[in-house]
């Protein structure tokens, strides 16, 4: 049987403005690529565009375009908004032609802004998509989501309606969708992990220190970064011997400041 064809639309995405912009929403089109043929498409306003530009590679296996056009500097926000958004529907709807592909299916990986697209392409040309949900903004103790004003969050119940299937990445995030009233049922589907680099070992050595390693940034409304250093106080001051690794986008100063903080010992971290 031949592989279905798949548009991974995504709101965020690894770019030359940003490189780390949404990696685990590439990991996702990896794996899918496995068992579908992946395009991606994504486009993102950048300072040194001067008109629209695409650049189109082939990055670990997956068709990828990104799409880059100038950023609005106007000093006067509505004004702004609203020539932005013009610009980024723009960028797609080229993008879409220069794919020029007949697609099964629409990935969209979060929903806001790329879901506006994905309800375009509904609308117009009759490809259902399903939603893969990472942002944080919709977890019940953030309440970024219900903080955003009425016609944006319109937007955000529009898309979520329109998908045919939702997907968050951890049924936590799952239920803060249910509770905003945004999905009645939902499916998890964790965010990937490279099983090249990451694997059980086959032996442990039970009189060696547990060693921890912590990769994301360090913002604590996303990554919990208080509650990840509480715990590694409380695992020191019961005696437990640990060495914890940091790979973070940060500062190191804000990093020692921390573990400092929390009277983690430096000689047990890196």
């Amino acid at each position: 049987m031949p592989k279905k064809t798949v548009l991974f639309l995504a709101s965020w995405y690894p770019n030359r403005g940003n490189l780390f912009l949404g990696h685990f929403v590439q990991g996702h089109a990896e794996a899918a690529c496995e068992i579908a043929d992946i395009k991606v498409l994504f486009a993102t306003s950048s300072e040194d565009a001067r008109d629209f530009e695409m650049e189109r590679n082939t990055v670990n296996g997956v068709d990828t375009l990104v799409v880059y056009y100038p950023k609005v500097k106007l000093p006067i926000p509505g004004a702004k908004q609203l020539i932005s958004r013009k610009r980024y529907l723009r960028a797609l709807k080229m993008g879409f032609s220069v794919l020029d592909t007949h697609f099964d299916l629409v990935h969209l990986n979060e929903a806001f802004p790329a879901g506006i697209f994905a309800r375009f392409l509904k609308r117009k040309y009759r490809i259902n998509y399903i939603l893969t949900v990472h942002w944080t903004g919709y977890l019940n103790h953030t309440r970024t989501f219900k903080k955003l004003p009425a016609p944006t969050k319109a937007i955000h119940r529009q898309i979520f309606a329109g998908a045919s299937e939702i997907t968050p990445v951890s049924d936590h995030l799952g239920k803060s969708l249910v509770s905003l009233g945004l999905a009645n049922k939902y499916k998890v589907i964790p965010n990937v992990v490279n099983e090249k680099i990451f694997y059980p070992a086959s032996a442990k050595d039970a009189s060696a220190s547990p060693r921890f390693l912590h990769v994301s940034s360090f913002d604590d409304d996303h990554k919990n970064i208080r509650g990840m250093f509480l715990a590694f106080e409380n695992l020191q001051n019961s005696g437990v011997d640990f060495f914890l690794h940091f790979v973070v986008e940060c500062s190191k100063s804000e990093v020692w400041n921390r573990i400092d903080e929390y009277g983690l010992d430096r000689e047990k971290c890196e």
